[in-house]
Order: structure tokens, then sequence, then C-alpha cells
């Protein structure tokens, strides 16, 4: 008798415990729908979400085209200038015949912008069977490689201080023009460096910043390895991108119909900053940034 009533006790509780989970389920999902119903959780389609790792300090070079940011940056196919690079980082060159662009981005980002090419994540816009953005493959690597330039004006408070250019991801190598002059080459998608600029930056004066990019040394194609492991799916293509250091999969995988990213990710992918420390101090690493910049 009294092994019923404790059972019977427990069967009461545990039906208890699970109206109070559907109670608090049913509340949470109301609440969760209110607040998507008033467009709290969902940004608007044409806002951008602001970068929440800005440092405080650094001037970000984002442009004003989808980001939000303060800078108007403009592009050109490189094969389609014929000044050389000392000409047109120098602030007396006009870019009269050049394309908004969108930094960070891609070449291929900037190209739909500029309706060049269609949206490629729109129905079968991106298949190569569609025939309607150019393969790197198919066309060469001359046909994504790009110019980007932009102007800044550093402030007085950077003055007798070392100036240092952070240059956080270019895809796949790059010139970086400050001025008129070559500061810095990059190789590597996911290469994050410092500049030393103090010689080459103005203090209130207008600067100009050229980067050229190169896409990939070797963009491969999405045609299947004849080899595969046990159980693999065959995905990356012929395997040959895998002799960049780069993003694997924008040749071809499984969820992108095997048939990739067109320009490969090529393009200015993260951000470009640009911050003082006191003269003579150098970060031996980013890391070593915050702590500089807090003595300023």
């Amino acid at each position: 008798m009294k092994f019923g009533k404790r059972k019977w006790a427990l069967n009461q509780e545990t039906n208890q415990q699970k109206n109070k989970i559907n109670i608090m389920s049913n509340i949470s999902t109301y609440t969760l729908l209110s607040l998507l119903a008033l467009g709290f959780l969902i940004p608007s389609a044409d806002a951008q979400i602001k970068n929440q790792e800005l440092i405080a300090d650094h001037i970000y070079l984002d442009s004003k085209q989808e980001h939000g940011g303060e800078f108007n940056w403009w592009m050109k196919k490189a094969g389609e200038i014929t000044e050389n690079a000392e000409v047109l980082s120098d602030a007396s060159y006009l870019p009269v015949d050049w394309m908004p662009a969108i930094v960070p981005g891609t070449v291929l980002h900037s190209l739909v912008g500029n309706k060049i090419f269609p949206e490629p994540y729109f129905g079968i816009n991106n298949k190569l069977s569609s025939n309607l953005i150019p393969d790197i493959a198919r066309v060469g690597r001359d046909f994504y490689t790009y110019w980007f330039r932009t102007e800044f004006t550093l402030p007085a408070g950077y003055k007798d201080k070392t100036l240092w250019l952070q240059t956080d991801g270019v895809n796949y190598r790059a010139e970086v023009w400050l001025n008129g002059h070559l500061v810095r080459t990059i190789a590597g998608m996911f290469m994050q460096d410092l500049t030393d600029i103090t010689d080459f930056a103005k203090i209130g004066a207008k600067n100009v910043l050229a980067v050229k990019v190169f896409p990939v040394d070797v963009p491969g194609t999405n045609k299947a390895k004849p080899w595969a492991a046990r159980g693999e799916n065959r995905n990356g293509g012929d395997g040959n991108i895998g002799l960049n250091t780069t993003m694997l999969m924008s040749v071809g995988w499984d969820f992108t119909f095997k048939d990739g990213i067109r320009d490969r990710n090529t393009g200015i992918w993260r951000s470009i900053s640009i911050y003082p420390t006191w003269e003579g101090r150098t970060p031996t690493s980013l890391r070593q940034v915050k702590t500089l910049q807090a003595r300023l």
C-alpha cells in the first residue's frame, strides 16, 4: 500500500514538472515570436551588422558601401590600367572611370554590387553550366586581378608618433602602396600583418592607399580528383587549390553544387586599419597593440 502511494506521488511530481516545462516553453516561444514580429532580432535587409570587435583607437578604412564605414573605395581591373603604381597611388591621380568597391569584400562581391554579374546565390546563377559568372579556371587569374583605391586624412594627434597600417586579411597576394610608395607585399589569405608607415603617411593632408590584389596562384577546378579516401565524397575539386594557403572549399564543395566560387574569394576580405604608438615603440605582435595604445 505504501509502495503504491509513493509511486502515485512520484508520478504526480513528474507530471507537474512536465507541465512547468511546457508552460515555460510556450512562454519562451511566444516571447521569441513577439520579438521577431517586432523586428528586434532580425536586422533589416539593407542593414549591415557592425563589426563588434573594432578597436576604438584604430581608423578602420571600411567602405561606405554596404559596411556603413567612412571611406569611399574604388576598383578597376589591373589589365585596364595604363598608369604605373606610383602614379595611381598618388593624391594627384583621379580615378574617373573606376567602379565603387565594397571593402572588406571580394572582387566578385563588388562586381555583383555594380551589376556586372548576377547574384550568385539566386537560383542557379552560380552553376558553371549557366555560363553567367566566369570561372577563374577558364578565364585566367588576370580576369580577377584588380586595383582597389581609397583616400583618407590622419588627425593632428598622430603627429610625432609611430604609425602602423594593419592588414587583417587579403586573398591571395597583394601589393600595398601608400602615397606613391610600395610599403608591403602580402601572400596568403590568412596573413595578418603590421607595416610601419610613419615615413610615408601625411598628417593633416590627403593620403592615398592603393592595393593591387591577385587571385590564388593555382585556382584548381571543380573536376573531382581521381583518387579519394575511403568514404570521401571527393570534395574540393581536383585538389590543386590545396597548393595555396587559402579557403579550400572555394573551388567547390558538396554544399556549393561542387561548382565553387568563381573568383575563389579574391579580394580584401578583412578590414584594413591605421593606428599610432609612441615613437620607437614597436609592437612585436598584434596582441601588444592595445597595451601600447593605452599609454598614449
